[in-house]
């Protein structure tokens, strides 16, 4: 893939990943940045996956993604060239201000304790704030291989909610949408993922299915989650008529 698809214009640090059946470019979005895409680039890809982060399926609009300021300009493009969106996330649960606060404390906790335990002399205990360091290391200004190893080190995030969301995003890919696309007569299909910098441990779980496998079963062992949300898949498809572009939105 490094020789085919690529991102033009304002992007990058995007990482391509190749598994047995597909490609894929993932872009180390930032939520308060506009991602900025060729006609070109959009037109290459089979389709664009969205992060929808808080956001429940079934709430979930064309409209919803353009309010994000990260989409609004990627949507509108994606309808320009009629290339599909998908959406593989996994909504976290609860109250927005509870599940930030969890979210936090689940990897920040931790970082105060390793600095701590440096400023005290216990070195070792510097590891306990890798995740958190992982966590921010991504990002479009940074260089692709500096991101591919914050993708590997974001894997120390698998204990948490975000980790678990990538694991699941890696998984659905793979298994559903991939499939799908190969059904619908796509040979080898190519897939752009524009998520957060945080989430660049896709590209790992893409490649390592085992991996990513042990940490949904280890997340299913402890929380509560809808089964159903491991398996749902939205697709948003683009058809030109005389009028306007439509929108059809399904399940699989």
């Amino acid at each position: 893939m490094d020789g085919g698809t690529h991102v033009s214009g304002e992007q990058g640090g995007h990482l391509t990943v190749a598994t047995e059946q597909a490609d894929y470019l993932l872009h180390p979005g930032n939520h308060t940045v506009t991602s900025r895409f060729s006609a070109e680039t959009v037109e290459s890809v089979d389709t664009v996956v969205l992060e929808n982060g808080t956001k429940p399926f079934d709430g979930l609009t064309l409209d919803w993604f353009r309010e994000q300021e990260q989409y609004r300009e990627l949507v509108d493009r994606c309808r320009d060239v009629e290339t599909p969106i998908t959406v593989v996330d996994v909504p976290y649960p609860g109250p927005d201000t509870r599940l930030y606060l969890s979210e936090i404390a689940a990897i920040g906790m931790p970082c105060a304790a390793g600095i701590l335990g440096v400023l005290h002399g216990h070195t070792a205990l510097g590891v306990l704030a890798l995740p958190a360091l992982a966590f921010s290391l991504g990002g479009n200004r940074h260089s692709a291989g500096m991101n591919r190893a914050a993708g590997y080190l974001q894997l120390s995030d698998a204990y948490t909610w975000s980790g678990f969301r990538s694991a699941v995003a890696a998984e659905k890919l793979e298994t559903r949408v991939v499939p799908q696309l190969i059904d619908d007569g796509v040979e080898r299909p190519t897939v752009l993922v524009d998520y957060g910098a945080g989430h660049l441990d896709i590209g790992p779980y893409l490649q390592h299915p085992r991996l990513r496998c042990h940490v949904i079963r280890m997340h299913r062992s402890v929380r509560h989650v809808d089964d159903g949300l491991l398996s749902q898949v939205c697709t948003f498809r683009f058809a030109e008529d005389e009028m306007e572009n439509t929108v059809q939105t399904a399940t699989f």
